[in-house]
């Protein structure tokens, strides 16, 4: 199997896109693939909820030449290397990609958590990734993200295959919600972004998870917002 580096991206934040890139290592980590998150967000929310630990070497730190697999860290979620905040000062936009060669045949998935602003740790997440997947919400934001962020592809990597948007701590019960599904179709079709019908919902078992620093797949097996992540990573085929 080639290894995938998928980037989980919006220029918008509040779309889901830790706790995707949190669920998608979980759950791949889960169906016993060789899986590995790479923090990219000097928030390090990622890093937070798998229990990682910061003090040690970060992305930023590999970035600059420190070796990769000295910097992995293993969770109940996945394997991870934590965000730091040396990734502000990465040297140049391809200091992922390098940093990252070593690892080819050691993952089957890296998976990137990016910023959600327009910066040099984004652009670099983007051309070291092979795939995007992005998370948006049913609302004028959500969309206003998705404009931004294709301009942002465009920009670093104009070759990256897209799998795919899906909707994020979705309400499927709201009318507006609803209703504006259709909209969000579109506005992807104008974009050139696949539109996956996966939505995931907003569930406290999400939360209880994350507080608790477990993999959702292991903490709530049977929980629906666990099925809705199983039917998204059928729907991106890991499987």
């Amino acid at each position: 199997m080639q290894m995938r580096i998928m980037a989980v991206c919006n220029q918008k934040g509040g779309t889901g896109k830790t706790s995707t890139a949190w669920a998608i290592l979980g759950g791949a980590t889960a169906r016993k693939w060789r899986a590995l998150g790479l923090d990219m967000d000097m928030q390090g929310n990622l890093s937070f909820i798998t229990g990682a630990d910061s003090t040690g070497l970060t992305t930023g730190d590999i970035m600059k030449g420190k070796p990769v697999k000295e910097a992995i860290q293993h969770t109940a979620a996945g394997d991870i290397v934590p965000a730091g905040i040396s990734i502000a000062t990465l040297p140049d936009v391809d200091a992922l990609k390098r940093a990252i060669m070593p690892l080819k045949g050691a993952y089957d998935l890296i998976v990137i958590d990016c910023p959600p602003t327009l910066s040099k740790p984004l652009l670099a997440a983007l051309r070291a990734a092979t795939e995007a997947i992005i998370p948006t919400t049913a609302d004028a934001l959500g969309l206003q993200g998705l404009y931004q962020l294709r301009t942002s592809i465009d920009q670093a990597n104009p070759d990256l295959a897209v799998t795919g948007v899906f909707l994020a701590r979705h309400n499927g019960r709201s009318v507006l919600a609803r209703d504006i599904m259709d909209t969000v179709k579109e506005r992807c079709a104008a974009l050139r972004f696949p539109f996956i019908d996966a939505p995931i919902r907003e569930a406290v078992a999400v939360k209880e998870a994350q507080l608790l620093q477990q993999n959702l797949f292991d903490y709530a097996p049977r929980a629906k917002v666990t099925a809705d992540y199983s039917a998204l990573l059928d729907a991106i085929n890991i499987k």
